[in-house]
């Protein structure tokens, strides 16, 4: 099953990836440019495996567990993705404002991500189309906006009921399963409850958020991904029976 969902998160990133791309946006993110590179990274279990595979590929066990070790003030998280979804689509007005983190991503070395070949999802659907360095504000179109969140969507659908949260605290979450053993060398067992104790789960969808005028174009974007097919499925009768 976890090979499934990491074909299924691969498939959903590639297709947001060819149809941001096709959006032809005039950007400004360049590599070295790392000011929105900060440690308030979403992702679900999938994607912190996805990072383990390749770190263990690499033969990097020993700096990642270093990262893995270094504090971190993370974002203090109420809701997952699917579940301000539902929220807003109940209704409810009462939905806890996030407590931001503070500080750059861990994984940055000189500016430049360390682990880019499998940055998460909310890495690899940001793009600035002003210039944010020295303090300023990037500059995300509506329409990237609502579009990146339904793409956050599907992966937290594919990986339900699994850890889903900061990015640092996933991956310590996912450090006791045996095929990642090598990488747990944190001393301070302190530290894997606290990361542990700030993972939510991951939550099926209850509804897109997408606004009429956006609809169009996201759901030509949701067909090619529900379309494309893995192990002889379509992706949508697979999302269908997660």
């Amino acid at each position: 099953m976890n090979d499934l969902k990491k074909k299924l998160s691969r498939i959903i990133c590639e297709e947001y990836q060819n149809w941001f791309v096709g959006l032809n946006l005039p950007l400004k993110c360049s590599r070295g440019c790392a000011d929105c590179c900060s440690v308030n990274v979403k992702v679900t279990a999938t994607e912190g495996e996805l990072i383990y595979d390749f770190i263990l590929a690499n033969g990097r066990e020993q700096w990642f567990a270093g990262v893995l070790a270094m504090p971190v003030d993370n974002e203090k998280i109420h809701l997952t993705t699917n579940g301000f979804a539902k929220a807003c689509i109940d209704g409810n007005d009462d939905i806890p404002q996030e407590i931001k983190g503070r500080g750059q991503c861990p994984f940055l070395v000189d500016k430049t991500c360390a682990i880019y070949e499998v940055r998460p999802f909310s890495c690899r659907c940001f793009g600035s189309t002003v210039n944010c360095t020295s303090g300023g504000s990037a500059e995300i179109p509506a329409l990237v906006l609502s579009a990146s969140t339904v793409m956050m969507q599907l992966l937290e659908h594919v990986g339900q009921r699994e850890y889903w949260g900061n990015l640092r605290d996933v991956l310590i979450g996912l450090s006791d399963l045996p095929a990642y053993r090598p990488v747990r060398t944190l001393s301070d067992q302190s530290l894997e409850m606290q990361a542990r104790a700030r993972l939510l789960s991951g939550q099926p969808i209850p509804g897109f958020l997408i606004e009429d005028k956006e609809s169009s174009a996201i759901t030509d974007l949701l067909g090619i991904i529900f379309n494309r097919t893995v192990n002889g499925k379509r992706v949508e009768d697979i999302l269908n029976g997660c």
